[in-house]
């Protein structure tokens, strides 16, 4: 392969105010391109900041993009059409994902492991009230084991109203390092299982558990 150097001049005017996403281009039309047009999939600032706006508006958190996708306020933001028919760019579920993934680094700059957790939990200490938090409560064992207990506590207040509490103590999602435990409860109000909090945990025997 040979690299070529394109040839192409132009002369780019910008608004001095930056709030002003405009340009106007003047090409020379005696200096053209040496190299094909870029792909009509390639996504500009604008499409990047639209997606980005859907992710917002789903909830940053627990979101992935198949949630962002089907949710009813993309169809709004989107005007009534699905991502990859806005644009074709956004049929990229790669792309997708990494704007999902830089919007969560930027509410939780500690990352998304176990860091992001202790400084998430301690921020809501300061923050917010009791009947707030989600993060509850984190445990380090002697044998240096982390153990994350979440719950809202509106529906944790439902355990006292539970007839069964199920436990299954099979993980049912790892993200990372860390491993899912779902404490559901049977509720009779609703007749049917109730999920009233999870328990993250980085490590398991029989023991532990």
């Amino acid at each position: 392969m040979i690299h070529h150097t394109c040839n192409a001049y132009m002369t780019i005017y910008v608004p001095v105010d930056t709030s002003l996403r405009m340009a106007c281009v003047v090409l020379n039309h005696q200096k053209p391109h040496s190299h094909p047009i870029p792909l009509v999939s390639k996504a500009s600032l604008d499409i990047r900041d639209t997606y980005r706006r859907c992710v917002k508006a789903t909830g940053v958190f627990g979101t992935s993009v198949q949630k962002v996708d089907d949710a009813s306020t993309t169809s709004l933001l989107l005007k009534g059409q699905s991502p990859a028919m806005f644009h074709p760019s956004l049929h990229r579920k790669r792309f997708k994902r990494d704007i999902i993934q830089d919007e969560k680094l930027k509410l939780s700059p500690a990352g998304l492991g176990i860091a992001g957790v202790y400084a998430r939990y301690y921020k809501d200490l300061q923050d917010l009230a009791p009947e707030q938090r989600y993060i509850q409560n984190i445990i380090t064992t002697d044998e240096g084991r982390t153990i994350i207990i979440t719950m809202v506590p509106y529906l944790a207040s439902f355990v006292h109203a539970a007839r069964t509490i199920q436990v299954d103590t099979t993980f049912g999602r790892v993200a990372g390092e860390l491993n899912e435990w779902e404490f559901v409860i049977w509720y009779a109000g609703v007749e049917r299982a109730l999920t009233v909090g999870r328990i993250y945990t980085n490590g398991a025997d029989r023991i532990f558990l």
